[in-house]
């Protein structure tokens, strides 16, 4: 390295004296230690110097190369960290497109630009682990799911270039969360609905009003993944998040937006208690408001409650 730093720096002392060998000695110390630190990849004070060296002689063009160089290089290391992976690729390929850079500039810009490469390899292998999380998650397997996005959590941490995946691993983790209640509730709809036979295969409850409902309306995306399900209602239950009781529908009565749904309030007794009735027991009526363009979502009322998805 050392006679490397000797070569260089012979050479770019002689182009810059031969116009003229009255050089400051300043500028001469400033030139010949910017190359020996820019040799030994400190590019900062490599930078720093060659700054130097232009306060004696302004209009000097290798030292404006120099600094130019160092700095692309510093730049792309400093983007690198910070996590902004394209911007230090860009910054490290713009570099190393230039025709004039010198062996050791142009050997370290090769240096950094592997680097990139490496952060980009080891980003690529992280969103595959997360497309992993996603596929069990899909196939209901959520505990394992679990288990790898901690995995995958604790791997990122502290590693800049993983900003991005970081925050993706947020969400992922959110629509787990809300995904894993939204499938229980399932479970426990179904655990507790009685076998279908032909006489109750119709719905009792119209498609409009099946599915999950969440207690706000959805994020800016029209997702709904901060949130968990509240509401829960099928062909033929209702069940509220909150006490995770069935309402077992028998019928239903529509006119315009409003949705009246009769429960069996005798099987509800049996199955929670004479009590948990109430002293006043009525059928559920909700209104549903339609999306629109302002509101790109529907709502559904019950009492003073709204509800959405």
């Amino acid at each position: 390295m050392r006679k490397i730093c000797g070569l260089l720096g012979t050479v770019l002392l002689a182009v810059s004296l031969a116009g003229c060998q009255s050089d400051p000695p300043a500028y001469k110390t400033a030139v010949s230690s910017g190359v020996t630190a820019a040799a030994k990849g400190n590019f900062q004070k490599a930078e720093a110097y060659f700054e130097m060296a232009l306060k004696e002689k302004p209009e000097d063009e290798t030292a404006k190369a120099y600094q130019a160089q160092t700095g692309a290089i510093s730049k792309s290391q400093h983007q690198l960290a910070e996590g902004r992976l394209s911007e230090s690729r860009e910054t490290i390929a713009a570099l190393l497109q230039r025709g004039d850079l010198s062996r050791v500039i142009r050997q370290k810009a090769q240096e950094q630009s592997e680097a990139v490469k490496a952060v980009q390899q080891e980003t690529d292998a992280f969103s595959e682990r997360l497309k992993e999380i996603t596929n069990l998650m899909d196939q209901n397997k959520y505990g394992d799911a679990l288990n790898k996005l901690v995995d995958a959590r604790n791997a990122a941490e502290g590693k800049p270039a993983l900003k991005e995946e970081r925050g993706e691993l947020d969400k992922i983790l959110r629509r787990l969360v809300r995904q894993k209640a939204a499938y229980d509730v399932a479970n426990k709809v179904a655990e507790l609905t009685p076998p279908e036979t032909e006489e109750t295969q119709a719905p009792l409850v119209p498609e409009v009003l099946q599915g999950h409902w969440y207690s706000g309306p959805p994020a800016e995306d029209g997702s709904f993944d901060d949130q968990m399900p509240v509401l829960t209602i099928t062909k033929d239950n209702l069940m509220f998040a909150a006490d995770q009781r069935i309402y077992q529908i028998t019928g239903t009565d529509q006119w315009q937006a409003r949705y009246t749904l009769s429960w069996d309030m005798n099987a509800f007794a049996r199955r929670y208690g004479t009590g948990s009735l109430g002293e006043n027991p009525v059928p559920f009526q909700f209104y549903l408001t339609e999306s629109t363009e302002e509101a790109p979502y529907t709502t559904l009322t019950w009492q003073e409650q709204s509800f959405y998805r």
